[in-house]
């Protein structure tokens, strides 16, 4: 019976994390989105001028230094491919999975094994999808990392080698370097030691760390958002709810979200705070023998704080802002080092009922089920439209409307992709964007020589004034190719030019499985133009024409496959009216 339990869910362990796995390769995309544009390319810009200060400068509240050597080290060896930064997410994922199996293991004495597997389980859950998927989000997992490791190695530092309290204080350190929040480590820390047996030279260590570290961290820090006194002040209970919110993201996602998802989320929060207080008073009884639970309970706190922290600088966002996909990490490891708080009660109701405590957490795996299934949803439309976006900027092309699928502010976002363009840094030194630019900007002359290689046809659907810039028109529609006559890349450049063969637009193709579901009435127009191709494989376009070549004859040529359609162009419709830019 206990094999059986073990392999049940050792099974849901494995499925979970194939399935985010999977999840990562369909939401794959080397596209800078977010705080990639800025964080990741920004950044490596500065350095490479000779900007140190870029390494230590905030990034918002943060100094993620260390996050910043990965990105350093993906543009410089692998090409700024964004493979490596996404790999290193899943290996910091799997290696905050495996710290938790080990303290189940080790709090609740080898037994009720399959609880540290359901913890696999747990840690790998999409609801946190954001931090996998989004290459410039390791410092999510390095905050929640160090510390956990800092506080386990003080735990065994009690007794132990003094190895021990030098990994915990290397990893308080470092700890610094990981996200704001990183600064309580420290400070925990030395609390651990005040409530625990501990020598005062180890005590003094962390001391004069804390205090260096801060003061270190706080140097020259300029805050971004206002005093928590001040939110507290002004929302005592909105702020009170978004922290429970925080805590209890996870139950949201798992009891069907809506307002019983809120309210579930919030009790969760508030169940765990008190239970966890409840706790530690016991465990300041007897610190002695209670050194485990109260690292534990100092990571708890630390999570505690990381909460309290987000609420005081975005509360302003809405309560609802704690339910982010970024902020279920945290989330999902305090939930972690909960149950392992729990471990004798947990173990002790396994012995009592065998079969209540696996029950119960395989219920609850099944509540995870369908959020972990929505890993496996085809991102392709998401995936054209960000590298749509890509193009706009490789063009220098301030169209909001656009841009606004990969960043916020266009204005920005074209300022800080001017440098990697010009030297093609990342995606803009690579196909479908490489070059585009340049060829965008000379109006080469593309040799149309002998007959078309390829049967096609093709057709636009709409053309719209580039909102924010009048002098480029946003264009998109359909291509009708014979068989197999598209070939691969899936998605690639083609080129629109006049009647002497002269660039006059860029656009992005791909298989109109890739295009958004709004294409679907122009995919009908194509198919009935098309009816004289026995059979027809249709291929989506989207980019811009300059605004003075809109209504001239138009060849769309695209050199990977041989085809030259000729294309009926569209008056350009007016830019709708520009939404605010995001804060």
């Amino acid at each position: 019976m206990r094999a059986s339990k073990e392999q049940l869910f050792g099974l849901f362990a494995s499925a979970f994390a194939i399935i985010a796995v999977i999840g990562a390769v369909r939401n794959f995309s080397a596209m800078p989105y977010w705080d990639t544009l800025g964080g990741y390319l920004h950044f490596f810009v500065r350095v490479s001028d000779g900007d140190w200060s870029a390494w230590w400068a905030q990034h918002n509240e943060h100094r993620i230094v260390l996050s910043r050597l990965f990105f350093w080290a993906d543009l410089a060896w692998f090409q700024g491919t964004t493979i490596s930064l996404i790999a290193l997410n899943y290996l910091l994922l799997g290696l905050l999975a495996l710290m938790f199996q080990r303290l189940w293991h080790i709090a609740g004495q080898g037994r009720a094994a399959y609880v540290g597997l359901f913890l696999i389980a747990w840690m790998w859950s999409w609801i946190q999808n954001q931090n996998l998927t989004w290459a410039f989000q390791s410092q999510f997992f390095l905050v929640q990392l160090l510390p956990l490791c800092a506080f386990l190695a003080l735990y065994k530092a009690s007794g132990g080698p003094p190895r021990w309290f030098a990994i915990a204080l290397a990893c308080g350190i470092l700890s610094l370097g990981a996200m704001a929040n990183g600064v309580l480590a420290l400070p925990l820390m030395l609390l651990y030691t005040l409530c625990t047996p501990c020598s005062w030279r180890r005590r003094a260590l962390l001391l004069v760390a804390t205090a260096a570290g801060t003061w270190l961290y706080f140097r020259g820090y300029v805050s971004g958002s206002e005093p928590i006194t001040h939110v507290l002040a002004r929302d005592p209970l909105g702020y009170a709810a978004y922290v429970l919110l925080y805590i209890g993201g996870p139950f949201y996602f798992f009891s069907g979200k809506g307002t019983f998802g809120l309210w579930f989320a919030g009790a969760a929060g508030l169940a765990l705070i008190a239970t966890s207080a409840v706790i530690a008073l016991r465990a300041l009884r007897a610190p002695q023998a209670s050194t485990l639970p109260l690292a534990l309970l100092a990571f708890i706190l630390y999570l505690g704080g990381s909460a309290a922290g987000t609420a005081g600088g975005r509360l302003a966002y809405g309560v609802d802002h704690a339910l982010a996909s970024r902020y279920q990490t945290p989330a999902l490891c305090v939930w972690a080092a909960f149950a392992v708080l729990l471990a004798p009660t947990l173990t002790a109701l396994a012995a009592r009922r065998p079969r209540a405590l696996p029950a119960g957490l395989l219920v609850l795996l099944l509540l995870m089920l369908p959020q972990q299934l929505k890993a496996l949803r085809n991102q392709d439309p998401w995936r054209f439209e960000v590298a749509v976006a890509g193009l706009a900027l490789e063009l220098g092309i301030e169209d909001a409307d656009q841009i606004r699928a990969m960043y916020p502010r266009a204005e920005e976002a074209v300022q800080l992709a001017d440098a990697p363009v010009r030297r093609g840094l990342s995606v803009f030194g690579m196909a479908p964007l490489k070059g585009a630019r340049k060829d965008f900007d000379n109006r080469p002359i593309v040799a149309m020589t002998g007959a078309p290689a390829t049967a096609c046809m093709a057709t636009m659907s709409a053309a719209t004034m580039a909102q924010g810039d009048a002098d480029y028109v946003r264009v998109e529609g359909l291509v009708a190719f014979a068989t197999d006559g598209y070939g691969q890349p899936a998605l690639r450049r083609m080129t629109l030019t006049d009647a002497h063969g002269v660039v006059t637009g860029i656009v992005l193709a791909a298989p109109v499985s890739w295009a958004p579901a709004s294409w679907a009435p122009a995919a009908s127009a194509t198919d009935a133009a098309g009816r004289q191709l026995a059979e027809k494989q249709l291929i989506a376009f989207k980019g811009y024409v300059r605004t003075i070549d809109l209504g001239r004859s138009v060849k769309l040529v695209d050199p990977a496959s041989g085809c030259q359609a000729p294309l009926a162009t569209l008056a350009a419709a007016p830019a709708p009216p520009r939404r605010p830019d995001p804060e």
